[in-house]
């Protein structure tokens, strides 16, 4: 749940949406390269272990190639706590800030704020659709996480509720 400490919210991604993300995949055919599990902290979902089983389900059953990837900040005993019960097969990535120095800016700073990028195009989307893929919130599909995000603050209701089909530029979100 992005924003979460600008925007606090206690919703949380019912395991019935990563049931039905798995069954629509299932029915499109579509095989995923790599299936990340983002928050917030995803570590401090109250059905973590049951959204891992499902996901781990899919790749036994289905595609077994898939990477499942879990960000988390490390932050907290709860957060460890949970981490060292996580499968084995769960690949960890770190989202632990060590210095000030990002390669990432707060998204609440849109870029269209600011000096350089003030007249940009941005109803094209960015580089990091391409690099991130499909997003998945309890709003629905976005064109990434973050528009998922900024959808959830500023409450345009543009999430998809099927996973899109490659047709769906979704060039609304991107404006």
């Amino acid at each position: 749940n992005r924003s979460c400490s600008q925007a606090p919210s206690d919703t949380e991604m019912p395991i019935l949406m990563i049931e039905a993300f798995i069954r629509e995949s299932l029915e499109k055919n579509l095989k995923w390269k790599r299936i990340r599990i983002l928050g917030g902290e995803p570590t401090l979902h109250s059905g973590i272990f049951d959204i891992i089983e499902v996901l781990r389900t899919y790749r036994t059953v289905y595609n077994p190639t898939v990477r499942l990837v879990l960000g988390t900040n490390y932050f907290g005993k709860d957060v460890r706590k949970v981490l060292e019960k996580l499968p084995g097969d769960i690949i960890i990535k770190s989202t632990l800030k060590t210095s000030r120095v990002s390669l990432f800016r707060p998204f609440n700073v849109a870029p269209v704020d600011t000096i350089f990028n003030r007249f940009s195009d941005y109803s094209v989307g960015c580089r990091i659709i391409a690099e991130c893929g499909l997003g998945l919130t309890p709003s629905g599909y976005y064109m990434c996480a973050v528009a998922g995000g900024i959808d959830r603050i500023f409450k345009y209701h543009l999430g998809r509720k099927n996973i899109p089909e490659p047709s769906d530029k979704m060039t609304d979100q991107m404006s």
